[in-house]
């Protein structure tokens, strides 16, 4: 070989080198770029992984502790870190931990004593940092590391209502090929990620605690049962027009001469002495499976859906708080008060009334307006309790109840009478004796009025009031046997008088 073709060929053979060793490079850099977008895709489809299970896990009635456990549990499993640390924002823009895990005992006792700065570190160019070894440390970085000891992590800004609240921080102890990488970008990403589920977590939750507590606002004026009976699940799906029909039973109860006692105080005063009243008294009709449908001035308005029983419990009960009210009211200077409580059972139509920008819940029943003149006339016939007779066949246990008959009435626009009967154990000691004793008396000389037999009633209620001068119930029946014996027995007389007769 001549000189000439030699050196083409060393040239020859040197150009190949060349090209040999830059396709070398470039596949080692595509190798490497390759392996590089295969890890970033992989931290991806893992940040999507956890964010999927975490939004299968948490839901809006957890506390912040609870989301912020299950979130960094899901971090340690799935992105196989040694440490995960939140931090929460305090009143004088210091950040302290306050849930962590992979942090032993001697490094977690540091924590509860620590807090970091994070000054302006976070803006809208970034939002997260990477704190691998070949890191230049700033400001941020050097307080982890030397105020919690973690070399090796991901820190992240939880911004909740557009502000840093908090800090997501996850790492690792060591960097080691290939089970331990280099945290990287990925990395942050992901944190990125888990750091937005945390902020939409926590926005649900408030959003959650707000409409929870405004439900339960709205709870305070409108009942929870009426919403249900209404199938409607929250307040704002209540629409005008509304309506539904139940058999319940109605109590209402009322301060006996409210008017002359308010008389007496001033309009503070009695918003005080109203308030005071109730507290005492609601309880009892909660306790007793009822529900309060509204107070009317002094009064009370309660339905009860399950069982008349209850109605009576919730009748006695009162009688019994209205002992406890009237000590606390007359050691404050007051005069002790009584009441009076009417009940009925019937069916209601529950339902909302009003007009496109004001509606409210209302009961429409001739039952409620019954239960409501049931009340008006305990204090004409000297009775605490009196219930009808609809409310008497409701009842399943009336073997231990003190009753007794007082009246058989109509009422307006009504062809069935109401029957109306005086639940007496629940007076006065004096009171419960004396209509106990003259009990059978009492009862025979009703039957004798039911029968028409006025003379015979006389005779024997006169004997009951002889005994028990105050019984009005007794003096009523009396008074309208003499009127009938003057004027003759009423035609078609079956025992049953007007309502409004007296």
């Amino acid at each position: 070989m001549d000189n000439q073709n030699y050196v083409n060929a060393v040239t020859e053979i040197d150009y190949l080198k060349r090209q040999l060793d830059d396709l070398s490079g470039k596949s080692i850099k595509s190798d490497l770029r390759i392996s590089k977008l295969t890890r970033e895709l992989e931290q991806r489809r893992q940040a999507l992984i956890i964010i999927s299970e975490l939004h299968n896990e948490v839901t809006s009635n957890l506390s912040q502790d609870e989301i912020f456990k299950i979130t960094i549990k899901a971090i340690q499993k799935s992105l196989k870190m040694d440490y995960t640390v939140i931090f929460i924002r305090e009143e004088n823009d210091v950040f302290k931990p306050v849930s962590w895990a992979g942090i032993d005992h001697e490094k977690a006792s540091l924590f509860n004593n620590t807090s970091i700065s994070i000054g302006d570190f976070f803006n809208l160019d970034k939002l997260g940092y990477v704190a691998n070894k070949s890191v230049i440390e700033n400001d941020l970085i050097r307080q982890i590391r030397e105020k919690l000891c973690l070399p090796l992590f991901v820190v992240c800004p939880i911004i909740f209502q557009e502000n840093i609240q908090g800090l997501l921080l996850t790492g690792r102890a060591r960097e080691v090929n290939p089970f331990y990488p280099p945290l990287n970008d990925g990395d942050m990403n992901t944190v990125q990620s888990l750091c937005g589920f945390l902020d939409s977590s926590l926005m649900n939750k408030s959003l959650y605690s707000k409409q929870k507590k405004m439900t339960l606002s709205f709870e305070r004026f409108v009942p929870l049962q009426f919403l249900q009976y209404l199938n409607r699940q929250q307040i704002e799906d209540v629409a005008l027009g509304d309506q539904t029909q139940r058999d319940m039973t109605i109590l209402f109860s009322d301060i006996r001469s409210y008017t002359s006692i308010s008389e007496k105080m001033s309009p503070k005063e009695n918003f005080e002495f109203i308030n005071k009243y109730l507290e005492f008294m609601a309880p009892n009709i909660l306790e007793n499976h009822g529900f309060i449908d509204k107070f009317i001035g002094d009064a009370i308005m309660a339905l009860f859906p399950l069982a008349a029983d209850d109605a009576l419990s919730a009748a006695i009960k009162l009688i019994s708080s209205l002992k406890f009210f009237n000590e606390a009211w007359v050691q404050g200077g007051g005069d002790p008060i009584n009441i009076g409580i009417g009940i009925h059972t019937g069916l209601l139509t529950l339902g909302t009334v009003g007009y496109k920008d004001r509606m409210e819940t209302t009961v429409i029943s001739d039952a409620v307006n019954l239960a409501s003149r049931i009340e008006g006339l305990t204090k004409k016939y000297g009775c605490r309790i009196l219930i009808s007779g609809k409310t008497l066949e409701s009842l399943s246990h009336i073997n231990n109840i003190q009753l007794r008959q007082v009246d058989s009435v109509l009422v307006k626009g009504k062809h069935e009478p109401c029957d109306l009967f005086d639940i007496f154990d629940v007076e006065d000691m004096h009171s419960l004796n004396l209509k106990k004793g003259t009990l059978l008396d009492f009862n025979k000389a009703f039957a004798n009025y039911k029968k028409g037999f006025f003379s015979e009633a006389e005779k024997i209620f006169d004997r009951v009031l002889t005994l028990n001068p105050d019984d009005k119930a007794a003096l009523i029946l009396r008074n309208r046997c003499v009127n009938f014996v003057k004027i003759g027995v009423p035609k078609d007389w079956n025992g049953v008088v007007d309502y409004d007769y007296e």
